[in-house]
């Protein structure tokens, strides 16, 4: 356990890291239940295969919304984390900055295969529907070793499963959609 300010999330996340001896961290965000492990294993390989402080597959849209990680460097994290000129946002998206100041970082995008794109499909756990349709997929799955492209393989064919959250607006965080817009 490895504790630090409650209201400074980058304060804890690249001390915990550097207390722990980590070269990178892989970061998901807590509403994102449907992990791939094969596209995880993806951006830590282009990760540790390239010259890059920050992978991830989220800059521009493609992947199903909530279908994403993030690989960056300790280092540049406590670099980061000793700038003062931060805003409280920055501190509480841990790789915000980052990714909204591209001149500055060596980043990587991975982007969306064809067997994978499907933007408009939200795998994300913002309403009592989308926690529904968790547990729903996880038992016809019977556990967590699924892949993205299995998940929407599921989608098609039986596409009824995901009608619940069709109509559900994203609540991600207004400055995302502005600043991946890029």
């Amino acid at each position: 356990m490895f504790r630090r300010a409650q209201n400074d999330v980058l304060d804890r996340v690249s001390n915990a890291a550097a207390h722990f001896k980590a070269d990178a961290i892989v970061q998901m965000g807590a509403d994102s239940a449907y992990l791939d492990y094969e596209l995880i294993d993806q951006l830590v390989g282009l990760y540790q295969g390239g010259n890059y402080d920050y992978v991830c597959n989220d800059l521009k849209r493609g992947y199903p919304i909530g279908i994403y990680g993030h690989v960056v460097g300790v280092g540049k994290l406590r670099e980061l984390n000793q700038c003062r000129d931060l805003t409280q946002e920055d501190r509480e998206d841990v790789v915000r900055y980052i990714w909204e100041h591209p001149e500055s970082y060596r980043i990587y995008n991975l982007e969306v295969g064809r067997d994978c794109s499907f933007q408009e499909l939200r795998l994300t756990i913002d309403y009592p529907e989308d926690l529904e349709l968790a547990r729903e997929v996880y038992a016809y799955f019977q556990g967590h070793r699924f892949t993205t492209s299995q998940l929407l393989t599921l989608h098609r064919q039986r596409p009824h499963l995901f009608e619940k959250t069709k109509t559900l607006v994203q609540r991600s965080v207004p400055y995302l959609s502005k600043a991946r817009s890029r």
